[in-house]
Order: structure tokens, then C-alpha cells, then sequence
């Protein structure tokens, strides 16, 4: 089947139709091009299955066409380029060279086009752990002031991502994190920002939340107060209120 596969893909010619697309993962798993790029990434999936330690690398020949794949220039290679982006977390922990090399600089890159195929992807089907975290950091920084929002509500699903790195994987997202959302960031982001941290809040054991609480909810929440990064709006202020039934040991001091 790989055999067939690689000419197929090499056949395919780009379709002048496709250059207007909007949005990139839909269109590619409908698209033969996409098609062929998620065949190779089931495969790759499927050759790694219980495989650990030194085995657990990604073959050459697999490194060889998900490159072609991230360098085609065309619609078909956009296409590509999302599915490649929505499987970054697999791919970093297959090959986190490769994947620095080859896939990471598309959530930052200047080409409007291939950062609207990257973070399409990675929107809908991408996750993160500890050590993705920290390479995708600077894109999700850059990201506020360059993602639009947009029918298909991926601004909403950044924020949820963005949200996701202050809860669980910033230390103290007062000092960066936040800033830059306040800075270039919508009341929309900050009504999405405050509702995503509730639904967290509910989901929370009592020593998640207090561990939240100290290190820095209680500081952020006295800072809004104060009109630290942006004066409370009427609905924001609404939103956090929601968060008080879910604080446990806090409420009295929220």
C-alpha cells in the first residue's frame, strides 16, 4: 500500500479551486492529498504500536514522505501540512528533531497560509503534555495577535488550548502568559479565558484548586479588582463570579 501511495501523492496535482480553502483539516481528510497524508500517519501509528525505548523511532522512509509532504508548496502540501500539525504531540515523541525542524516552525511562520494550516490542524485534534509545552510556547504567544476569529470557532479552541498552559503547565502565567492575552487579546478571549477556567474549576480536586488558589488565582482575581491588565468588564465580572461554587475551601475568601 505504501508502494502504491507515494506515486499516487506525487500524481496528485494541486486544484486552483482549493487555494481560497478555509478551512484546512476538513478539507484535507475529504481530499485524496489528505487522504494519503493520514494513511501514512495511521501507518506510522500503527508500526509503533508497543514499541518503546530505541525501537520506538520513526523509519526513514515514513521521515522521507511526511518531508515532501511539509515542503510542497501547494494546496495538497497545505492540506498535508495540517494533518502533519494536528499529530505534533505523536510526532514530538516519535522524532522531536524532525518535528522542531519540520513542524514547529509552521505554528510561527510568516506565510499566512501555512499558520492558518498549522493551527487548524492542531486545533482540532492536537494536545499537549509537558515537553511539547515548552517548544510551542513562543507560537502560542505569537499566535494571540495573529489568529483572527473565525466562523469555525478555532479562536474560541486557541483560547481553550491557552487556558489549558495557565491551569496546568505555566507556573505563574501572571507574568507572560496573561499579559500578552490582556495586550492582544478581545473581551470575546476574556469571556472565553474565564469560562474555560471554571469548567476547570468544576472538574478540580480540592488540593488541585488550592494549589491554583495560592499560586496565583488569589493574585490574579485581587489584581483585576485593581484594574491590573484591563478594568473588569459587566459579563467578565459575571463569569468569575461562576467560579465561586467551585472553589471549595476558598469561597470565603474569593
Amino acid at each position: 500500500a505504501n508502494a502504491i501511495a507515494l506515486p499516487v501523492w506525487e500524481a496528485l496535482e494541486a486544484n486552483a479551486q482549493d487555494e481560497g480553502i478555509d478551512h484546512w483539516l476538513t478539507s484535507a481528510i475529504n481530499r485524496p492529498a489528505g487522504i494519503i497524508v493520514e494513511f501514512w500517519i495511521n501507518g506510522l501509528s500503527l508500526l509503533m504500536r508497543g514499541k518503546t525505548g530505541a525501537e520506538r523511532v520513526m523509519p526513514e522512509d515514513y521521515r522521507h514522505w511526511l518531508t515532501l509532504v511539509v515542503q510542497d508548496e501547494t494546496s495538497k502540501g497545505g492540506m498535508g501540512r495540517s494533518l502533519i500539525a494536528s499529530q505534533t504531540a505523536f510526532l514530538f515523541g516519535l522524532d522531536e528533531a524532525w518535528t522542531r525542524q519540520c513542524v514547529i516552525p509552521l505554528f510561527s511562520d510568516s506565510d499566512r497560509q501555512k499558520f492558518a494550516q498549522a493551527w487548524d490542524g492542531f486545533l482540532v485534534w492536537g494536545r499537549l503534555y509537558p515537553a511539547l509545552v515548552e517548544v510551542l510556547m513562543p507560537a502560542f504567544l505569537v499566535a494571540v495577535s495573529r489568529l483572527a476569529a473565525d466562523p469555525h470557532d478555532r479562536r474560541r479552541r486557541f483560547i481553550e488550548f491557552y487556558t489549558v498552559l495557565a491551569v496546568f503547565h505555566v507556573p505563574d502565567p501572571t507574568h507572560q502568559l496573561l499579559p500578552v492575552l490582556f495586550q492582544h487579546g478581545s473581551l470575546d478571549d476574556r469571556l472565553a479565558f474565564a469560562s474555560q477556567l471554571g469548567y476547570f474549576l468544576r472538574k478540580m480536586q480540592q488540593e488541585a484548586k488550592q494549589q491554583l488558589w495560592n499560586g496565583w488565582l488569589h493574585r490574579y482575581w485581587h489584581d483585576r479588582l485593581q484594574g491590573v491588565f484591563a478594568a473588569l468588564d459587566d459579563t467578565e465580572t459575571q463569569k468569575m463570579l461562576e467560579w465561586l461554587p467551585h472553589l471549595g475551601d476558598n469561597f470565603p475568601d474569593a
